[in-house]
Order: C-alpha cells, then structure tokens, then sequence
C-alpha cells in the first residue's frame, strides 16, 4: 500500500503488518512516528516501540478486556509522520498533509472498527481535512470518540505516545503510564469505556 509522494517528499515505503483473524473487530493502530529500528528495517512493529504495543494489547486482554470475543481482532499498523521533520512551514504542511492522506487511504482500504492513536498530532491535523471534532478530543486521552470517513463509521480513542514512553526517564512514572494506555487499548479495541 502506498501513494504518490509530492517531489518535496522522499519516496516513502514502510512495510505496514496487518494480522487477519475471522472477528467483527478491526482495530488499527496509529504510531505517530517510526523508531529508528523500524526505519532502518523498513517495517513497523519491529523496534522496541512494536514490542512495547505488543506487550499493552496482551496485558489490555488480560487485565481489561472481559468478553473473549472482544479479546480477538484482526488489526494493522500505520505510522502517521516520518523524521527528521523538513524545515520550513510550507514544507510541513506539505509534508503533514502528504501523511495525512496516507493515513486517511489506509483507514478507507482497512476499513476498521477502532482506531487507537498514540500521540495528538494525526487527530489534530485531520481537524484542517473536515473532521471537526477530531482536534477538539486530541488530548482528552482514553475517551472513545465516533468519527466517519468514507461511509465507514469507527471509534477513535487517542492515548499517549509510546516512543515518549520509552524515553521516559522515571520507572515509577512510567509503569503508571503503561497502565493507563493499557486500559486505553482495552477501550479501543472494545470501543467502549473499560
């Protein structure tokens, strides 16, 4: 899956995994930007970020998620940004609107049931793509919001961003975060408050 690339804008291809299980849940995941692993290997989900998520949607399943039929899902993961970020305002939007697209295609070809976003920009720059209430629910962490694009009706529940996470530098800090974007996972993937 790929679009065109403005010529300011390098050619972007970052291999995007996608689990297919036989589930009415859908659930796509949005990093607001690749780890340098997952640069370098040209594929999400292989870095410590991946690891991190992975590790949030077994303990959200565990601990969160009551109903086994929620605990299974097919989903998929998309990056919402690249960096370094190119300098210069005409340049960002460029680039932020050449992302945005990407993101708002997947969403249209995956067709999920709930998104989970990790980091406030995406929904903040849809906000300028017609989705109004997107911006104002960006930094209301956990709370589900519903949101159409395309004639496919999904549930949006923003939380933190793992790359902030991991560069986090108090451990007691920390494992309260984790726990709080765990039960945000859980909300997403059930599309309702855990």
């Amino acid at each position: 899956f790929d679009i065109k690339a403005p010529n300011k804008i390098k050619p972007y291809n970052l291999s995007l995994p996608i689990t297919e299980i036989k589930s009415k849940n859908r659930v796509l995941f949005i990093f607001e930007t690749p780890s340098t692993d997952e640069i370098n290997k040209a594929t999400l989900m292989t870095g410590d970020q991946g690891a991190l998520l992975i590790n949030l949607v077994n303990y959200a399943k565990k601990h969160f998620i009551v109903d086994k039929e929620d605990k299974d899902f097919s989903w998929s993961v998309i990056n919402y940004i690249n960096s370094p970020l190119p300098k210069g305002s005409e340049s960002r939007t460029i680039y932020y609107d050449y992302f945005a697209d990407r993101v708002l295609a997947y969403i249209k070809k995956f067709k999920p049931t709930s998104i989970i976003v990790f980091g406030y920009k995406f929904l903040r720059h849809i906000n300028s793509k017609g989705f109004a209430k997107a911006e104002q629910y960006s930094k209301k962490l956990g709370i589900p919001i519903s949101i159409t694009i395309a004639e496919n009706n999904f549930t949006v529940v923003p939380t933190l961003n793992l790359l902030n996470l991991l560069d986090a530098s108090s451990e007691e800090g920390l494992s309260n975060c984790l726990g709080i974007v765990a039960k945000h996972i859980a909300t997403g993937i059930v599309g309702k408050l855990q």
